[in-house]
């Protein structure tokens, strides 16, 4: 369902919209994180411009613990997964079972899109202030609009978003679940992504266009695989049905 030019070419031009629109009106990031920002009275002696205030959902108890089951859920399902895997592919047809060729692609995209590409480069090397540490929001940094890259922020950075990486990764296992139950599991996963997503920029941890673009990569990154896989598949079973006897 993911693997279809259609799919790949409707999330390329959804990020590419995204860094444009962001990029070309940033006050939808400041509006956003406005929403969930509490100002409060500066501490006497406090410059005359400093904003003070914080995020009260940052130090919610319940959302806590919330943020903290969504943040280990798509790693133990990518170990159990790993493990179902492993488990199948003592008996055959091994990689070409259905099953296990879509589940290690899932795996792949999840290590080349949330690991890779957000953890390891993006999030490194992008030196964009998370929102509460902005002059904007209570913190000492400039505002950094999308697409700027600096050395403001020297690693673990706002942009982009980890957990929403991940968590839209969820999306990604509905091509394991039977066909008649892909529909529900895709509207179920899709709203754990954004709740997870939000829930981020509740916490003052990054902007909308963090969470948005973080989203859209590893959805874009499993399609691309996807389609790259079957595209595979297809090429090699004339051959593999010519060897036949």
């Amino acid at each position: 369902m993911f693997g279809r030019g259609s799919v790949v070419s409707g999330l390329t031009l959804f990020l590419v919209g995204a860094l444009f629109l962001f990029a070309l009106a940033p006050g939808l990031d400041r509006w956003a994180s406005t929403l969930f920002f509490l100002a409060a009275d500066c501490a006497e002696g406090a410059p005359a411009a400093r904003v003070c205030g914080g995020f009260p959902a940052s130090a919610d108890p319940t959302l806590i613990a919330v943020r903290n089951f969504f943040h280990v859920l798509p790693a133990t399902l990518a170990v159990a997964l790993l493990a179902i895997v492993l488990v199948r592919m003592v008996r055959p047809p091994r990689l070409r079972d259905p099953f296990n060729l879509t589940a290690l692609v899932a795996l792949g995209s999840l290590i080349a899109s949330s690991a890779v590409l957000v953890n390891l480069l993006l999030k490194e090397f992008s030196g964009r202030p998370r929102p509460r540490d902005t002059e904007l929001f209570g913190g000492t940094q400039p505002f950094v609009p999308v697409g700027e890259f600096t050395d403001l922020c020297a690693r673990n950075c706002s942009f982009v978003s980890g957990e929403a990486s991940a968590a839209f990764w969820l999306p990604c296992l509905v091509p394991l679940f039977p066909a008649r139950l892909r529909g529900a599991a895709l509207v179920v996963t899709l709203a754990v992504a954004v709740f997870v997503s939000m829930l981020r920029v509740a916490f003052g941890g990054h902007y909308l266009s963090d969470v948005t673009i973080a989203g859209g990569l590893t959805l874009w990154v499993f399609a691309l695989a996807s389609l790259a896989t079957r595209k595979l598949m297809a090429s090699g079973a004339p051959a593999a049905a010519g060897r036949r006897p």
